[in-house]
């Protein structure tokens, strides 16, 4: 994967933000929300972390299902390809490149959201 983690899931939160369908649905969400997902993500140590609190604001209807869902398989998606691109490096490597690859993705989304949030 040429460039750095954070470019890369820069790059992939500007092309997301460009979705219409979701963009309106993160108007919906408010900003603490997210705020707080992002907070929970700098104390995970693994990626499963942040998607049970991700999980968890989606039950307590902090953050929309579809909303919530569509950012899961997103942050999954972009983890499951910092690990594929990390095989063959030790295990803890492996999982520190997809909690760094999730966390900085949805970094991005945060500050993007700021821009659609009342």
């Amino acid at each position: 994967m040429p460039g750095s983690i954070n470019a890369s899931m820069a790059k992939h939160a500007w092309t997301l933000f460009g979705d219409p369908e979701l963009k309106e649905q993160l108007k919906q969400v408010k900003t603490n929300a997210l705020r707080n997902l992002l907070h929970a993500s700098m104390e995970a140590e693994l990626l499963e972390e942040l998607l049970i609190a991700l999980e968890y604001q989606k039950g307590r209807k902090l953050i929309a299902a579809p909303v919530a869902d569509r950012l899961m398989a997103e942050l999954k998606k972009k983890a499951d390809e910092e690990a594929k691109a990390a095989q063959g490096s030790a295990a803890e490597e492996v999982e520190r490149r997809r909690l760094v690859a999730a966390r900085s993705l949805l970094g991005h989304l945060v500050r993007l959201h700021r821009t659609v949030a009342d």
